[in-house]
């Protein structure tokens, strides 16, 4: 019996000891990992940063497809992307939730318009920044479209899926003007010069042995470049120095077969007299007229001149001529003179001359005004009315007193 008691104990002294060191295993691994808590703080899936800026790829430049597919580079931690497109300012297109690195455009873009378009990345903890930006635009791969400003346009069209042959007209209402048939190419090259001003219409449609298409038609209008400049009156212009003229210069702008031209940019500028103008950049209307706002003439009586430039035209510019002429007459500014400086008391006579001028000291130069001549102080006698020299001068004869002495004499409105 002791001998069991004895192998009993012995066993249970073994399992107490193994469950002591099971015990402080368990309390060494606790250890670890809080330590390991501290220095690196609670695990997080890598996903959660943010993630960085896509670089776009394409579209960029011009392109004929008018659903195109938008691309980029993968980002770090990205699990979705977002794209939009705009027409300046304006948001075209915006699709989000995309997963993979490429997106077709679901909706058709306007054609031959500025566009732009960028992508960022996000996940579903945080949204990137915005990639670099691209700018591209739709053309059409048909041509000509709208207003051209050749005659002699080279026609263009997309491939129809399974033509061997192509054929294009062109009409005016229900006129044909021009017809070519057995084109291989995706264009053709027009020899004979169209029509201008006038609305076009031309088609195109593709064939394969006897089997022909559908025709594709549009529209178009021939509009010459500006070609000449001219002002829209020749007449010179007048108006009192320091005023502004009654009519503000105007040019029209035409082109080679003298139809006017619109949107033409016009400057002026004032060349010569040192007046001023406003509205010196001006553009032409339907009429193909531009006019300046508005020309100030110089103080000083005399010629003055206005040029009209356009940079979409060589050649001289277009010189306008105004002449400044005195205003009213201003007794401060007039002047009078005497023929002499003395003269014989009793009988000695001289001649004074008043000289009329303007508020801006320029000679009036016509006769017809009513001028007196008067002693202001001192003594003498004005012996005869002013003559009227029809200059703008005005004469009269003063006689001496019979005392010495001196007198002071002015002009006055009679």
């Amino acid at each position: 019996m002791s001998a069991v008691t004895h192998k009993d104990s012995t066993r249970q002294s073994i399992v107490r000891s193994t469950s002591r060191a099971g015990r402080a295993s368990v309390v060494v691994v606790l250890l670890v990992v809080c330590a390991l808590v501290c220095l690196f703080g609670t695990a997080a899936p890598a996903h959660a940063a943010t993630p960085g800026a896509p670089v776009a790829k394409a579209p960029k430049g011009a392109l004929t497809v008018t659903r195109p597919t938008f691309a980029w580079h993968k980002v770090g931690g990205a699990t979705k992307y977002e794209v939009r497109v705009y027409k300046g300012s304006q948001l075209l297109v915006k699709k989000t939730g995309i997963t993979t690195l490429s997106w077709k455009c679901t909706k058709t873009l306007p054609l031959n318009v500025g566009l732009t378009w960028t992508v960022r990345a996000g996940n579903a903890h945080a949204t990137g920044a915005w990639s670099n930006v691209l700018a591209f635009n739709v053309v059409s791969p048909y041509a000509p479209l709208g207003t051209i400003a050749t005659l002699t346009p080279t026609w263009k069209w997309a491939k129809v899926k399974g033509a061997t042959r192509y054929e294009v007209r062109v009409y005016r209402g229900a006129k044909q003007l021009l017809k070519k048939t057995g084109l291989k190419a995706l264009k053709w090259k027009v020899g004979k010069a169209l029509p201008v001003h006038v609305s076009l219409i031309w088609k195109v449609r593709g064939s394969k042995g006897a089997h022909r298409y559908a025709w594709k038609s549009f529209k178009f209008m021939v509009v010459p470049p500006a070609a000449q400049i001219a002002a829209t009156a020749a007449a010179p212009l007048t108006a009192v120095a320091g005023a502004a003229v009654a009519t503000a210069p105007s040019v029209i702008v035409k082109d080679a077969f003298n139809y006017p031209v619109s949107g033409v940019t016009v400057t002026f500028a004032v060349t010569s007299g040192g007046g001023s103008a406003t509205g010196l950049t001006a553009t032409t209307n339907a009429a193909g007229i531009a006019t300046v706002g508005s020309w100030t003439l110089g103080t000083h009586a005399g010629a003055n001149t206005l040029t009209a430039t356009s940079a979409a035209l060589s050649g001289s510019p277009v010189t306008f001529t105004a002449t400044g002429i005195a205003g009213p007459v201003d007794a401060a500014q007039s002047t009078i003179a005497a023929s002499s400086a003395d003269i014989t008391a009793g009988d000695g006579t001289q001649v004074i001359t008043v000289t009329l001028r303007d508020a801006n000291g320029n000679p009036v130069t016509t006769g017809g005004a009513n001028v007196a001549i008067t002693l202001v102080s001192g003594t003498g006698v004005v012996t005869s009315p002013p003559t009227d020299n029809g200059d703008g001068t005005y004469s009269a004869t003063v006689t001496a007193p019979d005392t010495c002495g001196s007198g002071v004499f002015a002009p006055a409105r009679r």
